[in-house]
């Protein structure tokens, strides 16, 4: 799986994602998206190794209104 596709295979994932906005330049990377777009969100096997690489952060430094 290429960066790309887990990333937004990824995106398929999260709760709360209505809309996922891509940027392209050819027609090919149109088709590209749309067969990821196809496989849908990633497994729960998948969504748990990549959770497992996060680091718990403070919510002050994920959340820019709370930033001062």
């Amino acid at each position: 799986m290429s960066l790309a596709e887990l990333a937004l295979r990824y995106m398929l994932s999260q709760a709360g994602v209505t809309s996922i906005l891509t940027g392209v330049e050819t027609i090919q990377q149109v088709h590209e998206n749309l067969a990821m777009f196809a496989k849908g969100p990633l497994t729960e096997d998948v969504l748990n190794a990549i959770g497992r690489t996060q680091i718990d952060l403070p919510e002050k430094l994920l959340t820019p209104a709370m930033w001062n």
